[in-house]
């Protein structure tokens, strides 16, 4: 059982069930409730209750009237609807990033992701790295914060691709060029391969979940 330090418990509290749901610790449409919580992380009901406040304002679990909270689950519309979102930000944010970044930092991150060998751990944290240091070098803390947001919603989403990706053979676009444009100063560039890597992203990973209706919910039974 995981245990939080007393001075920051709300925080704390939040971090670690977040952390469990974007990881699918805890699953994609499974009731929770502030008792099971506050025994799972050894903690008081109060910080766990300041947590799931912040969790049902971020729309990671809806709260259910005198029946706890629900995870929230995913669907083949929110993932759509998630690169739609990406298409916009993450060319944006290239073109701000580029020629204000440590290249040489992003491209150690990617020799991680294109790497085949790699577990899924390290490559979903080097993705997310790279995406977020992206983020950070445009200077714009409103674009930081949308882009962290994203990242958290596509954590969950990753961890079921990368499972599929395993399982059928499927590869992932690494962020070479993207890195290079962006190191490079060549916004307009960055602009073209952002939007590309967007797009091979949705192609793959829509690909590599379920078939069928486009509202279907996966159910997460197994990440990885």
């Amino acid at each position: 059982m995981m245990t939080i330090d007393k001075p920051h418990l709300g925080e704390n509290a939040l971090q670690l069930i977040r952390q469990d749901i974007i990881t699918c610790s805890l699953l994609p449409g499974s009731q929770i409730s502030e008792a099971q919580l506050a025994s799972r992380y050894g903690i008081g009901k109060a910080p766990v209750r300041y947590a799931l406040a912040q969790l049902n304002q971020s729309g990671l679990i809806k709260a259910l009237p005198r029946r706890g909270y629900l995870i929230t689950n995913i669907s083949l519309g929110d993932v759509v609807q998630l690169y739609d979102l990406r298409a916009i930000i993450e060319p944006a944010t290239a073109r701000l990033a580029a020629g204000r970044i440590d290249t040489a930092y992003l491209q150690r991150l990617d020799q991680i992701y294109a790497d085949e060998t790699a577990d899924e751990e390290a490559l979903i944290a080097a993705n997310r790295e790279i995406h977020a240091a992206i983020a950070v070098a445009t200077g714009n803390k409103y674009l930081e914060e949308i882009t962290i947001t994203m990242l958290d919603r596509m954590e969950r989403i990753l961890r079921y691709a990368w499972f599929e990706r395993r399982r059928t053979g499927r590869t992932f676009q690494g962020h070479r060029d993207l890195i290079e444009a962006i190191g490079g100063n060549e916004p307009e560039r960055a602009v073209e391969l952002a939007a590309a890597h967007v797009e091979e992203g949705r192609r793959v990973v829509l690909g590599g979940l379920t078939q069928g209706d486009a509202n279907k919910d996966i159910k997460l039974t197994r990440i990885i």
